[in-house]
């Protein structure tokens, strides 16, 4: 069995709205809407990743995105949205209060095995205004809530003969945080977690009849 290669589509025209959608904050430019600002997780300081006029396309990784944490605070009742390749994805949610780390409140399954996940970190740091678009890149002297905003591709694993008695297991694309579990059976399956971890590729013994193994994230 081998693995194909994979691919990140774009996300774009990323948007949240609540109380009763008069809450917005978005990476469209319209003029009237505050912008989601977006920064790598390194600190809460890092430059935006949003082009100047507050616009933005994403691919694969985990990224902070900014809202407020005060006026316009999005709390309660709300929808997440953003365009995949065209195709519009909204989910209603309830936004946690973003003061405080939060599990995924948001999640999607998207085509070929990718996922969009959100949840709150608590963090909050000054960076953006309620103004509209580009402008609104920029303190105001409140601070504004950090979400985790992570952008997945689930990996393909792919098991191949190696030497006499051997076999060479590897996924793609190498992603952090998967481990290998094996299970003797699949009725009833008994997984635990393979001595290999998360190595990645790895050569394991293969003199048994029969062993499963499949890809975890704890």
């Amino acid at each position: 069995m081998a693995a194909g290669s994979a691919s990140a589509g774009a996300l774009s025209n990323i948007t949240w709205r609540s109380n009763q959608g008069t809450y917005i904050n978005d990476t469209v430019v319209n003029g009237t809407t505050s912008p989601l600002a977006f920064t790598a997780t390194n600190d809460l300081a890092q430059p935006f990743l949003n082009a100047s006029d507050s616009t933005i396309t994403l691919s694969y990784g985990n990224y902070y995105a900014i809202t407020f944490r005060s006026f316009g605070a999005h709390i309660g009742a709300g929808t997440v949205s953003f365009a995949l390749d065209g195709v519009v994805y909204s989910q209603e949610v309830v936004f946690p209060d973003p003061a405080s780390a939060s599990g995924v409140f948001a999640r999607f399954a998207l085509p070929g095995g990718d996922t969009v996940t959100v949840s709150a970190t608590g963090l909050s740091a000054d960076r953006i205004r309620v103004i509209a678009d580009g402008p609104g890149l920029a303190g105001d002297g409140t601070p504004d809530a950090f979400y985790q905003f992570s952008y997945f591709v689930t990996p393909r694993l792919a098991i191949n003969s190696a030497a006499p008695g051997q076999a060479s297991i590897s996924w793609t694309p190498p992603s952090p945080g998967f481990v290998l579990q094996e299970s003797l059976s699949l009725s009833p399956a008994s997984w635990t977690n393979s001595l290999s971890g998360a190595t990645n590729p790895i050569i394991l013994p293969a003199t048994l009849p029969k062993q499963f193994y499949r890809l975890c994230k704890p």
